[in-house]
């Protein structure tokens, strides 16, 4: 059946010995993953929790926020809030270093107000 076509055949002819295994592995494998995630699927809704609830971004996700004055806020300057550096304002002027909440946005600055002792716990 080969003869005649030299080695690029018998290439073809030893290739197609594996192809077919490793076709039905990695269909095996496919159809595994998909089932694993079928039973999980199953068994989250079968345990009647929530699932975590999706991350907020924009305004709904940054008010209420808490973080610390890098700057003067007088009334512009600098708060960390989760882990960046953000330009801020304020009403009340705000010493370095003291904890603020985010009470609202205005583009990409945060307006802010102080946290008191009693509120920061």
């Amino acid at each position: 059946m080969t003869e005649g076509l030299g080695d690029a055949a018998w290439a073809l002819e030893a290739l197609g010995w594996w192809l077919l295994p490793l076709a039905l592995l990695v269909a095996l494998l496919l159809a595994g993953r998909g089932l694993a995630g079928l039973a999980a699927h199953v068994a989250v809704r079968l345990s009647g929790e929530r699932p975590p609830p999706r991350a907020r971004t924009g305004r709904e996700g940054m008010v209420g926020l808490r973080g610390v004055a890098r700057s003067d806020l007088a009334p512009r300057g600098k708060v960390f809030v989760r882990g960046e550096l953000w330009d801020a304002v304020a009403d009340d002027p705000v010493p370095a270093s003291q904890p603020v909440e985010v009470v609202d946005l205005d583009g990409l600055t945060l307006v802010v107000r102080p946290l008191r002792d009693t509120e920061e716990e």
